[in-house]
């Protein structure tokens, strides 16, 4: 997700919100390439009604037959059921008319999927009809981008416009730089798959009972925020006599070659946003292209106050070897009064501070404002992984087809046949003549059906979160949720409808990696060189063993190094996909 994958995390708050996936399926076929860019649709015969075969009753009659490949993972099935003979593949053939037939198979978490399908590609072996792809780091947006370069795949520019449906043109409409992932030369080769809007963003959770102890007022600055670590730090706020606490619980570990101060949890990046600063992403830079955020002069002063708090014990000096996990911890045990957090984060892992530490609470507040009144903060990028169709496949509409009805399920679509999930039995239940989600009222317990799809992380509206809070935020006394979405929000995570409202207040402040294609040829040669740089310098700054000064030589040998050149193609690369 953007540059830094986030982990998932299990339990019932991150699936009803995130719709995580177990399974992924990233897909290959058979049909050859042609060699023309397949950007035409095939044509529909007419009596098909606008389809590439008969179509009625919203499927496909006789079924079409749809290849891709398997990215397996250890997802338990139910009723006996395996990868391959399954409800998902059931519900396609009965519902859709479209009989998914894998080509070969692979594990996933091992990376043996992504692997072979380089080396198919490598041999110039032909794709498959549709092929699901992973672009959540520079590896997988790599792989995404040799497979848009290997000409086998449509510009689905026309199919698009004939086969996506209205809910999907809307939200392509709303969020159009999500085409960037799959766009080349102003082709797209592909659909965009996106995760929802600032699900991770972070708020502060401050420890109540210490800040009630202490007398200490919630922090609107940061000027604020360093009066309430020091005091976490210096006043023994746990009472136990020692000065064994720390003010913020951050993680800060390096991944790969740089520090990580983006994160979806114990995230540092509003400290650097305070200053006007985006480290380690491309952001828009005031002639319209895009600019790399950690050699901007904003860093200099972020850098500084990093350095500072860890000085003065209000981070923790080890935050550079500390995971999300392990940061978390130490406001979970009750060493650290404040941890970064998304807005379901009360629920988990906050959660368990009050099991850990009888009394402890936390609540959320609002990030800080910067000395000049600026704030800021990292959110994940949108576009995290496509769905590529086949130039030579001669059913793109059962692609679409596909792809709108999982877009369905996610929006929970009222009055659609997806509103209430995939197939009675697996996801719900009809009881008394009304349907329920329960666990027990599920004959054998429930499956989650859309992770056994060919897109276990489904499509999504990105605003589908924002727009069901805002609801639930104005409901009434007594009344209830009017649709499945909301329904499902409200059951899970209505003990934090007024945090989600807060971060959605704060959503203009949000910055993303705007780049997110594959390595440019700079980078490729030289960026792993950068990367290390940049972490040497900064990890010397921020403890102390070297003059802040050292970030201006930095930026110039960054810049003289292959930084110019890396922004250059960078440019290039936001230009030939629009610019957007």
């Amino acid at each position: 997700m953007g540059k830094h994958a986030h982990k998932r995390v299990a339990g019932t708050v991150a699936l009803a919100l995130a719709l995580g996936t177990v399974l992924a399926a990233c897909g290959d076929s058979k049909d050859g390439g042609s060699g023309d860019d397949g950007s035409k649709a095939p044509e529909a015969a007419a009596n098909y009604n606008g389809h590439t075969a008969p179509f009625e009753g919203g499927k496909f009659n006789p079924p079409v037959t749809m290849t891709t490949i398997g990215c397996t993972s250890d997802l338990k099935y139910k009723n006996g059921e395996t990868f391959e003979n399954n409800v998902a593949l059931r519900w396609a053939k009965e519902k859709l008319g479209i009989e998914v037939k894998y080509v070969w198979s692979a594990p996933h978490e091992s990376g043996a999927c992504a692997n072979k399908l380089r080396l198919s590609l490598s041999a110039n072996e032909p794709m498959p009809d549709v092929l699901h792809v992973w672009a959540n780091d520079t590896a997988s947006k790599n792989l995404l981008q040799n497979l848009i370069d290997s000409g086998q795949f449509m510009d689905i520019t026309q199919a698009f416009d004939q086969y996506a449906s209205g809910e999907l043109k809307r939200i392509m409409q709303q969020y159009p730089q999500a085409w960037n992932l799959v766009s080349k030369n102003n082709k797209r080769y592909g659909l965009p798959i996106m995760q929802l809007a600032h699900n991770t963003d972070s708020l502060l959770y401050i420890r109540d009972d210490w800040m009630k102890k202490l007398n200490l007022q919630p922090p609107k600055t940061i000027a604020d925020l360093e009066t309430i670590m020091d005091a976490f730090v210096n006043q023994d706020p746990d009472g136990n006599g020692k000065k064994d606490t720390v003010g913020i619980a951050l993680s800060l570990q390096n991944t790969g070659n740089t520090l990580n101060f983006n994160n979806w949890l114990a995230d540092g990046s509003w400290i650097f946003g305070a200053y006007g600063a985006t480290p380690a992403v491309w952001t828009k830079a005031k002639n319209g292209g895009l600019q790399y955020g950690s050699v901007q002069p904003e860093m200099k002063p972020a850098l500084a106050k990093v350095k500072e708090w860890i000085e003065k014990g209000y981070i923790d000096k080890e935050a550079t070897l500390h995971d999300v996990t392990k940061a978390s911890e130490l406001a979970v045990s009750g060493k650290a009064g404040i941890l970064p957090a998304p807005f379901w984060g009360a629920t988990w892992p906050i959660g368990d501070l009050a099991k850990n530490v009888p009394g402890a609470s936390m609540t959320a507040y609002p990030l800080p404002v910067g000395p000049d009144g600026k704030t800021g903060h990292y959110t994940l990028s949108l576009a995290t992984h496509a769905f590529l169709i086949n130039k030579n496949y001669k059913h793109p509409d059962a692609a679409f087809h596909y792809f709108n009805k999982l877009l369905e399920f996610s929006s929970g679509t009222p009055g659609s046949d997806m509103e209430n999930g995939f197939m009675e039995g697996y996801d719900y239940a009809i009881v008394d003549g009304k349907v329920t989600k329960e666990p027990d009222k599920i004959p054998g317990g429930p499956f989650d059906v859309y992770k056994a799809t060919l897109i276990p992380e489904t499509p999504n509206d990105p605003s589908r979160n924002i727009d069901s809070f805002t609801r639930l935020s104005k409901l009434k006394p007594g009344e209830q949720p009017a649709n499945a979405v909301d329904r499902g929000n409200y059951d899970c995570c209505k003990s934090v409808v007024a945090n989600a409202m807060m971060v959605y207040a704060a959503k203009d402040t949000a910055y993303e990696d705007l780049f997110i294609g594959g390595a440019t040829e700079t980078m490729r040669s030289k960026g792993e060189m950068l990367q290390k740089l940049e972490m040497d310098t900064f990890t010397k700054i921020i403890y102390g063993r070297a003059p802040l000064d050292e970030f201006d030589k930095f930026v110039e040998k960054w810049r003289t190094s292959g930084g110019e050149a890396v922004t250059k193609e960078v440019n290039d690369w936001y230009k030939s996909v629009g610019g957007k």
